[in-house]
């Protein structure tokens, strides 16, 4: 019985078939049925299907199946992501599902051109592996881009789609650690006046009184900011906030450096702490707006963690190149880069979520 016999068995008997991926499954074995009967030339002396005799006189050769293979294979492989949604689990399985096969066949061939039955196959030691490992080359034997079995083409393209694939599957963990790269990139730059503000007054010779009173005022005011980025959020959302935060964080960065006055630097850390309170807050809203509400907690626990390590890191950065610049100046453009890179993450998130490439998960 041919497999569209066997189909059509089924359908006749009541059969239907409860999922799309089932009925793909079963027109990918008609596709493979019509093109052994394209290679072989032989006709279907089992039936007197119309669908066979168009496909023999308008498709000769019967490559274009080929393509529709390949479009199965991606609606499939969308379907089963649904149950295989871990990258690892679901490259093991395709692997296990096409090596042992394949690697069978390309051995009957490299046994049967050894014992002189392939007299135009040519050996060497890249072919085969290059073969084995779905890599494409240029084979010694006709100088086309194709493996040992000739037929494994196909293969070397669909083991790149699905390591692409699998890629796609890593889409919520690249946004985790992104969301932890920026948080490290903002407390980095966030440390470098509320760890340093009493060591650089002292630099300045204000003493270092002066410098207390100035990280009071910065955190008093971080208060105020912490409450008010609420607000904010709530009308532009976490990752707005995050942006609005993390430019105006830059440019107080960036006033250090160009003013060193009493009452500036006074003013300034005032604008510090306004400006910094609600960058930390706003990675919670973010994850809870990108991810599904059971991962909120881990996820939010993940990246102030990262935020956690970037003050540490920030702290010990700025003053390591105090020690061996002798200045602070070089601190704070330390501290504006690593702020940059946080703008630029925060940017790029923005972009991807107006342009369609992320969304924002159920409530």
């Amino acid at each position: 019985m041919t497999v569209s016999q066997l189909v059509h068995a089924q359908l006749d008997a009541g059969h239907e078939f409860e999922e799309p991926l089932e009925g793909c499954i079963a027109f990918r074995g008609r596709l493979a049925e019509m093109q052994a009967c394209h290679f072989s030339q032989a006709p279907d002396t089992h039936t007197t299907d119309k669908l066979l005799e168009v496909e023999r006189d308008i498709l000769p050769g019967g490559f274009a199946g080929v393509d529709v293979f390949f479009v199965i294979s991606g609606f499939i492989m969308w379907s089963i992501s649904a149950r295989e949604s871990r990258p690892a689990a679901f490259m093991v399985n395709r692997i296990v599902r096409i090596t042992p096969l394949y690697w069978l066949a390309t051995g009957v061939m490299i046994f049967g051109a050894l014992a002189g039955l392939f007299p135009r196959v040519v050996l060497t030691p890249d072919h085969i592996v290059n073969s084995l490992l779905f890599i494409p080359h240029v084979s010694p034997s006709n100088h086309q881009v194709w493996p040992l079995l000739v037929q494994g083409w196909t293969l070397n393209y669909e083991m790149f789609f699905y390591a692409l694939f699998a890629l796609t599957l890593f889409a919520p963990r690249a946004l985790q650690a992104l969301l932890c790269v920026a948080g490290i990139a903002c407390c980095v730059a966030m440390a470098m006046p509320q760890v340093h503000i009493v060591a650089y007054c002292g630099d300045l010779g204000y003493g270092v009184a002066r410098g207390a009173e100035m990280l009071s005022i910065m955190l008093a005011s971080g208060i105020v900011s912490r409450i008010a980025s609420g607000f904010i959020a709530d009308r532009i959302g976490g990752l707005g906030t995050l942006l609005i935060g993390s430019f105006m964080q830059m440019v107080a960065l960036a006033l250090y450096l160009l003013f060193d006055g009493l009452m500036s630097l006074y003013i300034i850390s005032a604008l510090f702490g306004l400006f910094q309170g609600g960058i930390v807050p706003s990675y919670a809203l973010i994850v809870r707006e990108f991810f599904p509400p059971r991962e909120a907690g881990m996820r939010v626990g993940v990246v102030i963690f990262a935020t956690v390590i970037g003050m540490a890191l920030g702290g010990w950065m700025s003053g390591l190149i105090f020690d061996v610049t002798g200045s602070y100046a070089a601190a704070f453009v330390h501290g504006i880069l690593w702020n940059m890179l946080n703008l630029a993450i925060a940017g790029w998130l923005l972009l991807r979520v107006r342009g369609g490439g992320y969304r924002m998960a159920p409530a």
